[in-house]
């Protein structure tokens, strides 16, 4: 059922999408200016290597299911 992995990767994107919108201020302020988007947040934290912190300081992984802490 190829519907339920779009469905995952739907949240998935949605929840990332949701704590860049939250923490901008607050934990990205001294890296990007107000008003960014989800796109300039996605690269800038990309090309700083800050991702897979980021992610894995919100996320924790059991099996295929994703949590927000």
């Amino acid at each position: 059922m190829p519907w339920v992995a779009a469905v995952k990767t739907t949240v998935l994107l949605a929840s990332i999408y949701q704590i860049c919108r939250q923490k901008t201020k607050r934990v990205l302020n001294p890296v990007l200016q107000e008003g960014s988007n989800f796109l300039d947040i996605y690269a800038d934290l990309t090309r700083r290597k800050y991702l897979e912190e980021f992610l894995l300081s919100n996320f924790y992984f059991q099996g295929n299911i994703v949590r927000q802490d």
